[in-house]
């Protein structure tokens, strides 16, 4: 017996009190009309009468809109509890029942069928209302859906896929923030088959993902590409608390892989070549061998070749686009262009199997359900711009003793100051003075360092120079430190 989540009683719920709600909107729109057009009577009547007056007969109608408000709230109610247990009674699901493990699989997709039923309705009705208004004249001026406003810093980003995307994670920082922007489009399951074969498509949750580096000076290294499933857990979206990393290229060539033995069309004709070969090798031993061994000639021959004909395998096209499409690590995407990838999230880890049923027969039914709009999912880019580190450089090293009047010697005290360019505090340091120091201050073109002389040092100089700490094979001039005054 497979098990149904928890979840599943809480959407039908959902799913039920939403059309019955909508089912009573004409009723409660109508009625508020009639309640408007009866109360202009007694208004206009009570224009001519005391201010105190106006002031009762306005609370009484308020009391009375609020009953009549709560009376049509508690129906609509009562008549969403009555479609819950009418569902349940349907499905056979005892109304008693509260452990989820003990649905069967029949049940749950009873359930869900009606929850599918439940949602074309609603959009159907949505869609006559709709019709009657622009037929029978209705709000002059429809209203405008809401915007999408870009995010405030320290806020979060809800539409990761907008073309002003703030930054690849949210509101981001320095560079980064107005220089990425990422697009997505999620791809419908029988296309993505088609793009890259029937495991693929049936297995997983397929973006295309655009990212578009507008930086005139460095490329943007991807380092991972995440989609937000927060709202498939009920969470608020933007937070990615319940996030996903797409499966990397060299792990998902496996699967279509495996495709090309058990993919429904290539086992289809194995399982014929097989049949073949073994009537043509039992052909002989047959009382009726001289017309089974022409039909089996004729099975082999021309039937299996008409098959590959009419079904040909698309595996290697499929595997070569995959290469060319799937995500891999660290991808590099030039200087103000774009790159399109396909990012893959299993739907054995978010989606139940009569949930991937649904999706994968109809993705467009499948996304109006609450919590499973996939088409809505964010997605965060995790990267950084790479940049070409300049060596530093050395044109002079003076020596000068922390105490005054002190003569330098091994183990001294003392301060080393260099000039040069490139120079950058605790990655510049500096090599040939006992073990390597870092500067401690730095502006660029100077520095400084103390330090404690070496056992080695001699009053004739020593030699000195720099190397960068992030990438040691930078590396300066060698020159032969002097001493400065006290």
């Amino acid at each position: 017996m497979k098990i149904m989540g928890a979840h599943i009683w809480a959407r039908v719920l959902t799913i039920v009190m939403a059309t019955s709600l909508f089912s009573g909107e004409l009723t409660s729109l109508t009625a508020a009309t009639v309640q408007n057009g009866t109360a202009k009577q007694p208004q206009e009547a009570a224009q001519a009468a005391p201010v105190q007056a106006e002031t009762d007969d306005g609370a009484q109608s308020d009391s009375n809109e609020q009953k009549a408000q709560s009376d049509a709230g508690a129906a609509k109610r009562a008549q969403a509890q009555a479609k819950t247990r009418q569902i349940l009674s349907d499905c056979k699901v005892p109304s008693t029942e509260t452990d989820p493990t003990k649905l069967t699989d029949k049940q749950v997709e009873c359930v869900a069928r009606a929850e599918r039923v439940l949602i074309r309705k609603i959009m159907l009705e949505k869609s006559l209302e709709a019709s009657l208004e622009r037929a029978y004249g209705g709000p002059k001026t429809p209203e405008a859906p809401p915007e999408l406003a870009p995010a405030q810093p320290g806020a979060a980003y809800q539409g990761a896929s907008a073309s002003n995307t703030p930054s690849t994670c949210g509101p981001g920082s320095g560079n980064n923030n107005p220089l990425i922007r990422v697009h997505r489009m999620l791809m419908a399951p029988k296309i993505a088959s088609d793009d890259f074969g029937h495991r693929l498509g049936r297995r997983y949750i397929i973006y295309q993902v655009t990212i578009s580096n507008d930086n005139k000076d460095f490329q943007f290294l991807i380092h991972d590409v995440t989609v937000d499933l927060s709202t498939l857990y009920n969470s608020p979206p933007g937070n990615y608390l319940f996030s996903a990393s797409s499966q990397d290229l060299t792990l998902l060539r496996g699967v279509p892989e495996k495709g090309q033995d058990l993919d429904p069309r290539n086992l289809t004709l194995h399982i014929l070549q097989g049949i073949g070969s073994v009537a043509g090798g039992v052909s002989g031993l047959t009382p009726f061998s001289g017309v089974m061994g022409s039909s089996v000639a004729v099975f082999n021959g021309p039937f299996l070749q008409s098959f590959i004909g009419i079904a040909p395998d698309h595996t290697g096209t499929q595997l070569n686009r995959l290469s060319d499409s799937a995500y891999i690590t660290n991808t590099i995407v030039d200087k103000q262009r774009a790159k399109t990838i396909a990012i893959f999230i299993p739907e054995a880890t978010t989606l139940s199997k009569a949930e991937q049923n649904q999706y994968w027969k109809d993705p467009y039914a499948f996304i109006q359900i609450p919590n499973r709009n996939l088409d809505q999912a964010d997605i965060c880019v995790d990267g950084a711009f790479i940049t070409t580190l300049a060596p530093p450089t050395l044109t002079k090293a003076v020596l000068t003793p922390q105490v005054a009047g002190t003569q330098l010697a091994a183990n001294v005290p003392a301060t080393l100051t260099i000039q040069g360019t490139n120079l950058v505090a605790g990655d510049t340091v500096v090599i040939g003075l006992g073990a390597s120091v870092p500067l401690t201050t730095a502006t660029g073109t100077a520095g400084s360092v103390n330090l404690i002389l070496p056992t080695n040092y001699t009053a004739a100089g020593m030699p000195v120079h720099l190397a960068s700490t992030a990438n040691p094979s930078l590396t300066s001039a060698t020159i032969t430190t002097t001493v400065g005054g006290p």
